[in-house]
This record gives C-alpha cells, structure tokens and sequence, in this order.
C-alpha cells in the first residue's frame, strides 16, 4: 500500500520516515519500503520497548523519540544532513 501510494504521489520511499509507536508493524514497515524508522515512546512506544521488543528484535529504530515533536526535530536535522 505505501509503494502503491508514492508511486501515485511520486513520493521518494528512500528519502521518507515512518514515525509511529508500534514497533512490529512501524519499523518493519519503515524497512520494507527502505524509510527511514523513527519510533515515539508515547501511545503503545514504552512497551514496545519493553515487554514487546521481542516482537520486533531483528529490526531498530534509526531514532527512538520522546514525542512527536521531538521526531520532527530529529526528522529536520537529518534532512539537513543531506543538503
């Protein structure tokens, strides 16, 4: 769905981020289409630090944020790196 969706909107997977709590099914996406991931620890993100990290053990976040404010901080900066 995500490569059908950029293919319409001409959006570049390589230069995106997925930003979401649920570690199994946002950092896996966030590999599979080749984004970079970036989970926050508020809604489901605690415990998909803990309790739930097995569920997503063979992958890693590129960022672990706060919040979401605090992903888009992170998510600016390395767009910055690149120009």
């Amino acid at each position: 769905m995500a490569r059908r969706a950029a293919e319409e909107l001409g959006v570049d997977l390589w230069a995106s981020y997925v930003v979401g709590d649920v570690g199994p099914n946002d950092m896996l996406l966030a590999r599979n289409i080749g984004a970079k991931g970036i989970l926050v620890k508020t809604g489901f993100g605690e415990r998909n630090l803990g309790e739930f990290r097995h569920t997503w053990a063979d992958y890693e976040a590129d960022f672990i944020a706060a919040d979401a404010l605090d992903a888009a901080r992170w998510i600016l900066a390395d767009v910055g790196k690149t120009m």
